[in-house]
């Protein structure tokens, strides 16, 4: 796949995120939005009894489109800090696709794969720190 239109699908998929984050109605328990999209129970959850370091994330999109920061932090603060970067990525995946140029950047792939690391590892920490009786 080229890079312009790995780009052109990164953006449209980050469109299509926020775009069904405005159509959800944010489940009030801070977790289980993601029931209205047909998809089950969290397994992690449904096996342990403990949130996984996603559970909240499409309530957190969904009140966070809303402007409800607060709901949005409570339901999983990674959403907020996902959502920014998105927020970040979607105008330079969007440039990147029409320009073909981009945009300083000599290997966005590395970035990209960097950045994932980098989340993944801050997901870890908030999961630690939310986990029932951390701390």
């Amino acid at each position: 796949m080229s890079e312009r239109l790995m780009m052109a699908v990164l953006s449209l998929g980050i469109a299509v995120v926020f775009g069904i984050a405005a159509l959800l109605t944010p489940d009030p328990r801070g977790y289980g939005t993601h029931h209205q999209l047909g998809l089950p129970e969290c397994s992690f959850r449904r096996m342990t009894g403990i949130n996984c370091p996603h559970c909240g994330m499409t309530t957190s999109f969904s009140c966070l489109v809303r402007g409800r920061i607060g709901e949005s932090l409570r339901a999983n603060p990674m959403g907020i800090v996902l959502a920014g970067l998105l927020i970040m990525l979607f105008p330079w995946c969007a440039a990147v696709a029409v320009s073909g140029r981009r945009s300083g950047l000599a290997d966005p792939a590395k970035w990209l794969i960097c950045g994932a690391v980098v989340y993944s590892g801050i997901v870890c920490l908030f999961w630690i720190v939310r986990l029932p009786g951390s701390f």
